[in-house]
């Protein structure tokens, strides 16, 4: 909070919570653009909040000191966190972004892609926004990503390609536990479909 009250005069509190019972009663009363959202509390953990929601009409920023898998999924879905302790110029970052996006239906389909993969992590999907869409697609559907400047090329299995704003670095170390290799500075492929070298 005071984190907020010192850099943040855009945004007004207008509730807090140390629970998972108390915050989804402070979502589902007040109605928040933006809820920083604790992954581990007392009674659970910010998931369980977000599955005892009827709906999901707010901007997510996530905030953890550990649980990695948790980070992953949030990473792969394209969702704002923040690493414990807390960094005041990644606080102001992440806070303006969403008070630029406000709560839309990209972040809902997100949080609730998040949801599913949380429950199943073999099945973790990546979010691939672009400018005027967004594609979930899991690692094996993806054949190599091109970077292209700040931009990454990807050429998924069934022929289509989805341009992302966002560097190959990114992808390069989200995907490299799945099996993907950076043959190149530019180029980050899926070495299942390698087929001759």
């Amino acid at each position: 909070m005071n984190m907020i009250n010192t850099y943040c005069n855009n945004l007004n509190i207008i509730a807090t919570a140390d629970s998972v019972a108390t915050d989804i009663k402070n979502i589902e009363e007040f109605k928040p653009d933006l809820v920083l959202l604790d992954i581990d509390m007392p009674d659970g953990s910010g998931f369980d909040l977000l599955r005892g929601l009827m709906s999901i009409n707010f901007m997510a920023i996530f905030v953890t000191a550990y649980a990695e898998h948790a980070i992953t999924a949030i990473k792969f879905n394209a969702l704002d966190f923040l690493q414990k302790p807390l960094d005041a110029e990644d606080f102001l970052m992440a806070t303006n972004k969403a008070v630029a996006n406000k709560a839309n239906e990209e972040q809902n389909r997100k949080l609730e892609n998040l949801l599913a993969e949380i429950n199943n992590p073999e099945k973790l999907r990546i979010a691939l926004s672009t400018s005027n869409s967004i594609y979930f697609v899991s690692p094996g559907q993806i054949i190599r990503i091109e970077s292209d400047s700040n931009y990454s090329m990807f050429y998924l299995e069934d022929g289509r390609k989805v341009m992302v704003c966002k560097p190959l670095k990114e992808y390069s170390d989200l995907l490299s536990d799945k099996g993907f290799f950076r043959s190149h500075q530019s180029h980050l492929v899926n070495l299942s479909y390698i087929k001759e070298y």
